[in-house]
């Protein structure tokens, strides 16, 4: 049995992975971080920027691709660990990403979204255009 590799914010920042594979990771990194000294206070805390970004930005994140990813939509995920306009952009495939509130025509195509956690939950940006979910 291999010992798992230590998970940092390098883990996350400006990687494209799969949807699922940023999920796992994510939780991964949450329960590393949790089982190791003063785990819980540290995520409770947020004192440093590796617990801030991982509550505050990654795991509402991974909450996000988990309610979406499914068979027939398939997820990306890169996400930044920098100061910018958005904290992530994800990348939608399949035949259900282009159908939407506004009833899109199926597609295979790749969608883009660029995204912002922020306290009331994820936005999306869309060719400029703002909506929070």
């Amino acid at each position: 049995m291999s010992k798992k590799k230590q998970l940092d914010l390098s883990t996350f920042d400006d990687q494209l992975l799969d949807g699922l594979d940023f999920c796992r990771n994510v939780y991964d990194l949450f329960d590393q971080i949790r089982n190791g000294p003063e785990g819980i206070a540290r995520i409770r805390l947020r004192q440093a920027k590796m617990e801030k970004r991982l509550v505050e930005e990654l795991i509402p994140i991974a909450r996000y691709v988990q309610a979406r990813y499914r068979k027939g939509r398939r997820i990306k995920v890169r996400w930044f660990g920098g100061s910018q306009l958005y904290d992530a952009i994800l990348w939608s495939s399949g035949l259900l990403s282009n159908i939407t509130r506004f009833r899109s025509v199926f597609s295979s195509r790749s969608q883009r979204q660029f995204t912002k956690t922020t306290t009331s939950g994820v936005g999306c940006y869309k060719n400029g255009a703002v909506r929070s979910e």
